[in-house]
């Protein structure tokens, strides 16, 4: 289970990946390319609705776009490199367009060889990180796993 731990976006530790069926299961098991694409709506959309400020979402997009470059070996590209200039930014279906279109050409750009989860997990680092916010950040599934043992109490330790 991923999610975005924030106490701007006022998240519980499971909204994440409560609200994704394929989250929510066991995650030994890859994920399908569906499941990863439903993975960054969900972000997005958690971060569009419940940021206590108002977000720009073509910067999100931008910032995403632009980790998953750099997560793919291809920092020398930009935005304008993968989805087309005159593609339209700023409605969640625009957006969700153009994500599909930059997931599609850094794969053909890399020659494949970054695997889907990989960017989907750079465009999240992404878009949190153009919140600008440092009270808000994208846990990956293992740290996730490894704060709630923590929180739960359930870690090892010397002592009494």
């Amino acid at each position: 289970m991923a999610w975005i731990f924030t106490t701007r976006l006022f998240l519980l530790p499971f909204l994440l990946g409560a609200s994704i069926p394929a989250l929510a299961q066991s995650e030994s098991r890859e994920l399908s390319p569906l499941q990863l694409e439903e993975k960054f709506q969900q972000a997005y959309t958690i971060i569009e609705e419940r940021y206590i400020e108002r977000v720009q979402t073509g910067k999100l997009l931008i910032s995403g776009i632009t980790e998953m470059l750099r997560a793919a070996g291809l920092s020398n590209l930009k935005y304008s490199d993968v989805v087309p200039p005159t593609h339209p930014r700023g409605s969640r279906k625009d957006n969700f367009e153009a994500f599909r279109l930059a997931i599609q050409a850094i794969r053909v750009k890399s020659g494949a060889k970054v695997d889907l989860d990989t960017l989907v997990s750079g465009m999240i680092r992404g878009m949190v990180s153009e919140l600008d916010d440092g009270y808000s950040s994208y846990l990956e599934p293992e740290k996730n796993r490894e704060l709630v043992k923590y929180l739960k109490g359930e870690t090892e330790s010397f002592g009494g």
